[in-house]
């Protein structure tokens, strides 16, 4: 609900307002917080919490280096989408931050052709959700096809492959 009304807020207007970005990243967290007692497993949480911090830092850091191509609204749907990505993997998280890179350095590219802005031009909050939905359903057959991959090439002619009876290391 919150990502569709950021993403049509951010397509009308050229910016993100704090009135819904900034409570949504507190009751979001607030909500995680109860599943992560429900489930007795704070990793998630943890994950979440650096996953949220991570990705406003980088989009800030942009947006401060480089206010043409980034805006600070970036940052705070960044960390938003962070804080959900990051409840469910590290994959889906980078699966999301790339996305989002690639598709705005596209946009970027074609509207840096044309000598004009790139703030505002481009609606980044909404590629950036966009690219987060994209993560969450992507990340699973992506890593299962990466996975087969994987396990081909160590099961080729000639190799041993993973010994099945080891336990992952924790």
């Amino acid at each position: 609900g919150v990502g569709v009304a950021l993403a049509l807020i951010d397509l009308d207007l050229p910016r993100v307002p704090d009135s819904i970005g900034l409570p949504a990243s507190v009751v979001g967290a607030l909500l995680l917080l109860p599943a992560g007692l429900i489930q007795q497993d704070w990793r998630p949480a943890e994950r979440a919490g650096i996953a949220m911090a991570v990705l406003w830092f980088l989009c800030f850091t942009l947006a401060v280096s480089y206010p043409i191509g980034v805006r600070l609204d970036d940052a705070k749907v960044a960390g938003l989408l962070g804080l959900f990505l990051g409840w469910l993997s590290w994959p889906t998280v980078l699966v999301g931050a790339l996305a989002g890179v690639l598709i705005l350095g596209a946009g970027g590219a074609r509207l840096g052709s044309n000598r004009r802005t790139y703030a505002g031009m481009v609606p980044s909050a909404a590629c950036l959700i966009v690219c987060a939905v994209l993560a969450l359903l992507l990340t699973v057959p992506i890593g299962s096809w990466y996975g087969s991959i994987v396990h081909l090439a160590w099961c080729a002619p000639g190799t041993t492959g993973p010994d099945p009876h080891r336990r992952p290391a924790h």
